[in-house]
């Protein structure tokens, strides 16, 4: 009724003076498509901005309000966004010679030419609006909304916060192929925008997106692995000096030949592990660890072991009596970790320490990873944190690091520890270039 009243009096829909909420403003809030289509008959532009983005300029008495194509946005109205895209053929320049060159365009084709508007040749209060429309529209997760502006105008431009924040959005909203076309614009035209103000919440988006895909059935996460592998490989600078090197202890150092192993001459302890006999020398034994200090004050010959397999049992004799770890699987190195740190043999864990990270490989890393995970070891968390980044587009197929990816427990979250990782890469990069 109060449009009916303000059109029949051939009132003013849109002057200077209405900074705040003009008509049209208020109709794009509201979804009133009816009004809103008679307004722009009547003159209303939906590309006028009231608010003051010169920061020169801005003072304490400055007030204004978005275009009325932003205030669309954020209401998340999709059709009366398409009402105003659509009027942006009326806004796209023509210059004399576009008009010479169009002149024997066919009537047919001439919906082609306006459908493909240009940004940069848009009039400057229309690219405002667009720029202005598509914060609004991250900003209120609206991701129709977002992708309305974005398809109607393909080279609209992003800045690196409505480019992370609309992957957010999209993430939030389960919207998998808006999630996807960004992803495939981020190299190369968002990768160069990434700075130390914006990198830290870029990486927690795209390792929230990572998890999200990982999570849900059929998921997808080979792209956003493929950004956050080739983020981290640029990035990444080999390390000169090994700390897995450089942290060990002493290298364990035996007196006898592996020979001696299990081997009843000369021997004077016996152990039984899982049923059965294993020989031993109290000296060798007594100087490896306190724990075997602790079990051969015990006044008798034969002494019972049930913490650890006897596999695991003859390994470690193996190293007490050779320093060296006999070849043995993943799984029976982490076992012998395990044992290691029971009976207290430094020397031994770091040795294993030093082979599980030269043998990770794709077909061992999850497992590897888990066992860092459990045992909280920071060095193998390292080694294994940056062959899962440096490798994470061709791992994340595999179920085992999927699983890892989407674990989330109080005690450790992968892709927290991931993130931070890359951020951390980051960081250095730009400390080198300073």
């Amino acid at each position: 009724m109060c449009i009916d009243i303000l059109l029949a009096s051939n009132a003013q829909v849109q002057n200077d003076d209405m900074i705040k909420e003009s008509p049209i403003q208020v109709a794009a809030q509201q979804g009133c498509e009816d009004v809103v289509r008679r307004l722009i008959c009547a003159g209303a532009d939906p590309f006028r901005s009231t608010i003051e983005y010169n920061s020169s300029k801005v003072s304490s008495r400055s007030i204004g309000s978005p275009s009325a194509l932003a205030a669309a946005c954020s209401r998340g109205q999709p059709l009366i966004v398409d009402i105003f895209v659509d009027r942006l053929s009326q806004n796209f320049p023509t210059t004399v010679i576009d008009f010479l060159s169009d002149s024997q365009t066919k009537v047919k084709d001439i919906g082609k030419i306006i459908d493909c508007r240009e940004f940069k040749r848009l009039p400057k209060n229309t690219r405002l609006a667009l720029q202005e429309a598509l914060y609004y529209a991250v900003e209120t997760s609206q991701p129709e909304c977002t992708l309305q502006l974005w398809k109607c105008v393909p080279d609209l431009p992003w800045n690196m916060y409505t480019w992370t924040r609309a992957l957010e959005c999209a993430t939030e909203h389960r919207h998998q192929q808006f999630a996807t076309a960004l992803l495939a614009h981020f190299w190369p035209s968002m990768f160069s925008k990434l700075d130390q103000d914006n990198f830290d919440y870029c990486s927690y988006v795209l390792f929230s997106h990572l998890n999200w895909e990982c999570r849900r059935d059929n998921g997808h996460p080979n792209t956003v692995a493929s950004v956050i592998s080739r983020m981290w490989n640029h990035y990444q600078r080999a390390n000169t000096t090994e700390q897995l090197e450089s942290t060990s202890p002493n290298s364990f150092r035996p007196t006898v030949g592996v020979s001696f192993v299990n081997n009843p001459e000369l021997s004077d302890i016996r152990f039984t592990v899982e049923g059965e006999n294993v020989y031993a020398h109290r000296i060798m034994l007594y100087n490896a660890s306190d724990r075997f200090k602790e079990l051969l004050r015990i006044p008798k010959g034969n002494i019972d072991i049930t913490d650890v397999s006897h596999a695991t049992f003859l390994a470690m004799l193996h190293y007490i009596y050779s320093g060296t770890i006999p070849e043995l699987s993943v799984q029976a190195l982490c076992c012998l970790f395990a044992a290691g740190e029971v009976y207290a043999i430094p020397p031994l864990c770091s040795a294993i320490l030093r082979d599980l990270a030269k043998i990770l490989s794709p077909q061992n890393a999850a497992y590897i990873y888990q066992f860092a995970i459990v045992h909280n070891n920071p060095i193998l968390l390292e080694k294994g944190e940056k062959y899962l980044l440096t490798n994470l587009d061709t791992l994340i197929t595999q179920a085992k690091i999927r699983d890892l990816i989407k674990s989330h427990s109080a005690d450790y979250y992968v892709c927290a520890a991931l993130s931070r990782r890359l951020s951390t890469a980051f960081s250095v990069s730009l400390r080198e270039k300073l």
